[in-house]
C-alpha cells in the first residue's frame, strides 16, 4: 500500500510540477545516468532501514 501511495505522489509531482520541454532537454543530456544513480541510492537507503544488521555488518566487512 505505501509502494502505491509513493508512485502516485511521484505521478502527481511529475504531473503538476515539471517544466517537460526542460526535463526532456536535460534528459537527452545525461540525466538519465542521474536518475539511475538515485534509484540506486534509493534501494540502499531501504535496504537498510529496513534491515538494521545490515548498517551494521556493511562498516565490519569493509574494514
Amino acid at each position: 500500500m505505501g509502494i502505491f501511495f509513493a508512485l502516485v505522489a511521484v505521478v502527481a509531482y511529475l504531473g503538476f510540477f515539471v517544466d517537460w520541454k526542460e526535463f526532456m532537454g536535460v534528459f537527452r543530456l545525461g540525466g538519465w545516468a542521474t536518475v539511475g544513480v538515485y534509484i540506486v541510492l534509493a534501494i540502499l537507503i531501504v535496504g537498510i532501514l529496513s534491515t538494521p544488521e545490515t548498517a551494521a555488518v556493511a562498516p565490519a566487512v569493509h574494514h
